[in-house]
């Protein structure tokens, strides 16, 4: 501006980049303002995008739905996962393809949830996010409140992504939480659930499916090395348990020897006890320190229920099983096991029943090797087996309630009125927890447990009647009958090697059934067991039967009858009588195979053994088709269908709906003899048994082709 000053007129000129009014005093000639309002680049300060990401396609989708409903509004998610799950990589890449979205900015922070210093102090982040946006260092203030109110001004208009990365508490957090329509993305090993309260959003990240774990791999080896040894990549992802760390810490160590075959890398992680310390590459952090660090910041009460539920033999557990394993009320255990799903060191199943991830089971059971005293193992494993036994027990009652048995836990389930419930309900058990008895039945024999060991065998028997898995029953058996014979069991072991030969005769190894029935002889002679030397015969009539010696197989089924009705065992009288009815069957004697028929079916009925009612009125359906009578086949066999109910049991179905199409073909009927074979081969695809492929054939034939 221009002033008077004697006469003379005074020019006053403002140079730079004032911050405010400009007030003149008195008279001044040059001012000059040295660039006080500096220019801010934009913070981009996200890590880079990872290269081989791949897979996670719900997620993703979770994440940009959230952001579109949200609108102009903020969005704070909180993803949530175990180490090495890939928590990060998703909230980069994420933030990473919405990046036109936040004109002004992207702010990152390591929070640092389990650094051995501790976790980063919300003060000291906002003071790198005041920085980021454009306020010098020596103006920060002091003190975390102040600067979160700066934080909050200057971000109130800005449209920024922010990324909080390993996070340790809500605490932590809340304080770094824009005024603005900005996306907020958490990542922590913790569910942080008391971010609910400022609108957060939960997203659980847990391990990748097959498919996702094969691009990744392939990304980091090479799509023609994983295609030419597609067995071997199958079997790596399946050992790395869908976790992408151990996925990429793999596949580096394979990307850096193009020559190692992936079989052989697969050879080294086998072994359980040293896959963990395998699962590591030089300069990045091992698998197994990433769940250290976890471990590490558990309490004493966490610790000990991370370790001990680990040494039960299922893939689920329940909180009776953890008040089990730790010796303490189940009320009390239940509070840690929800501290350890928030901590993400276990997974909820629903509200009562958790489980671990394939390499955190193993963790946990390293740990239990590492802190633990073998005896104190010992014991907690040897009580885990003995719920498991009982369990395996009630609902062992529960599905064949008729069953004859001679495990000493049976009396005293029965005697509790401990039995699961519905035959239905028994099943389902035994279809959720097969797996566990009979990797039960392996860490019972592996510690000399053989009282545990064949009594667990013994439970088997039902449930496999109605599913007929041979190979687990065999598998079983091979380790029940030496541990019976060891514990001086003898009645135990026999009736388990008649069930080895029962499952043989099914598979046609009747050299072996001869074998078994020879020694079970000599087992019922020597403890005067008649039901058990009745048994013997009856499977000699099978074996017969089989090689065609039907007149021999009657006189035995005749015998077998003859030596249950001595030792006053009216079920086995009447499988003898069906089976004798079987045989007339072949020899075309057929008036005199309906009587057995239905005098087996008497008894079966005033037994309440719906399977083995069922099973007979199905044989006599078949009589009656042969004999001429299709229409009076097609309602026994009805009667067989209404006998069953609502079992959940394929193969018995299977057998019944075979059977009308049987009936049905031999009456000339091809359209419902298709159906029928039909339906048959849908239920007999969820057996172990042949029967899938005989069905096909029918199916074929009755449709002309």
């Amino acid at each position: 501006m221009d002033e008077p000053d004697g006469g003379r007129r005074t020019s006053n000129a403002v140079h730079g980049h004032p911050l405010g009014n400009v007030v003149q005093a008195h008279t001044v000639q040059n001012v000059h303002f040295h660039d006080s309002a500096r220019r801010v680049p934009v913070p981009l300060q996200l890590p880079p995008p990872p290269r081989a990401f791949t897979g996670r396609e719900r997620e993703l989708d979770l994440l940009r739905r959230w952001r579109e409903e949200t609108d102009s509004g903020p969005l704070l998610a909180v993803v949530t996962g175990p180490g090495g799950v890939g928590k990060s990589s998703l909230a980069v890449h994420w933030l990473a393809s919405c990046r036109a979205h936040h004109s002004h900015g992207e702010l990152y922070a390591d929070l640092g949830a389990f650094r051995e210093s501790g976790p980063v102090d919300p003060e000291q982040v906002l003071g790198w996010f005041l920085t980021a946006l454009g306020v010098p260092e020596e103006d920060l203030p002091g003190g975390q409140a102040p600067r979160q109110a700066l934080y909050r001004s200057l971000t109130a208009r800005r449209s920024l992504a922010i990324l909080l990365d390993d996070a340790a508490s809500a605490a932590q957090v809340r304080p770094l939480l824009p005024a603005s329509a900005a996306s907020v993305v958490v990542t922590s090993r913790f569910r942080l659930p008391a971010l609910g309260l400022d609108g957060a959003r939960l997203l659980d990240v847990g391990p990748m499916d097959g498919d996702a774990s094969l691009r990744l791999l392939s990304a980091a080896v090479g799509g023609a090395r994983v295609r030419a040894e597609p067995v071997a990549a199958e079997e790596l992802i399946r050992l790395c348990g869908g976790l992408p760390i151990a996925l990429s810490v793999v596949g580096a160590r394979l990307s850096a020897r193009p020559r190692r075959p992936i079989a052989r890398e697969v050879g080294g992680l086998r072994i359980e006890d040293g896959r963990l310390s395998a699962l590591a590459v030089s300069g990045s952090p091992s698998v197994e320190r990433v769940f250290d660090v976890s471990y590490e910041e558990l309490s004493q009460a966490q610790a000990r229920v991370y370790r001990w539920c680990a040494l039960h033999p299922g893939t689920t557990f329940d909180v009776a099983v953890a008040a089990a394993a730790v010796e303490r009320r189940s009320g009390e255990v239940e509070p840690v096991l929800w501290e350890l799903v928030e901590k993400n060191l276990l997974t909820a199943v629903d509200d009562d029943t958790f489980r671990y991830h394939d390499l955190l089971r193993l963790h946990a059971r390293q740990q239990a090797e590492r802190f633990d005293a073998p005896a104190d193992r010992d014991a907690t494993r040897r009580r885990l087996l003995a719920l498991l036994l009982d369990r395996a027990v009630a609902a062992d009652l529960a599905v064949a309630p008729e069953k004859p048995r001679f495990g000493p836990r049976y009396e005293v389930i029965a005697a509790a009125g401990a039995a699961l419930g519905s035959r239905a309900e028994g099943l389902r058990w035994w279809e959720s927890e097969r797996t566990a008895v009979t990797a039960a039945i392996h860490v019972a024999a592996r510690h000399g447990w053989d009282d545990l060991v064949w009594q667990l065998c013994d439970t088997l028997w039902g449930f496999f009647l109605h599913r007929h898995h041979h190979d687990d029953l065999l598998s079983a058996l091979a380790l029940g009958v030496p541990a019976a014979h060891r514990d001086r069991a003898p009645v135990a072991e026999g009736r388990l090697r008649l069930r080895r030969a029962h499952v043989c005769a099914q598979l046609g190894r009747y050299e072996e059934v001869l074998e078994e029935n020879a020694v079970v002889r000599d087992i019922a002679e020597a403890v005067g067991d008649v039901a058990l030397a009745a048994s013997t015969v009856s499977q000699l009539g099978r074996a017969a039967r089989a090689r065609g010696d039907l007149q021999g197989a009657l006189r035995h089924y005749r015998e077998s009858t003859d030596l249950h009705e001595r030792a006053g065992v009216p079920r086995g009288t009447a499988l003898s009588r069906r089976r004798i009815g079987e045989t007339l069957v072949e020899l075309g004697r057929l008036a005199e195979a309906e009587e057995e028929f239905r005098a087996a079916i008497a008894v079966m009925a005033e037994l309440g053994d719906v399977v083995q009612h069922a099973r007979t009125l199905v044989r006599l359906g078949l009589a009656q088709a042969r004999g001429g009578d299709a229409g009076a086949a097609d309602v026994t066999l009805l009667d067989a269908l209404d006998v069953l109910g609502d079992l959940d049991s394929p193969h018995h179905r299977c057998q019944v709906l075979t059977a009308r199409g049987e009936v049905a073909e031999l009456s000339g009927d091809l359209t419902a003899a298709s159906e029928h074979y039909t339906g048959a081969h849908v239920l007999a695809a969820r057996t172990s048994g042949s029967a899938a492929a005989d069905l096909l054939s029918r199916i074929e034939r009755v449709r002309g082709g």
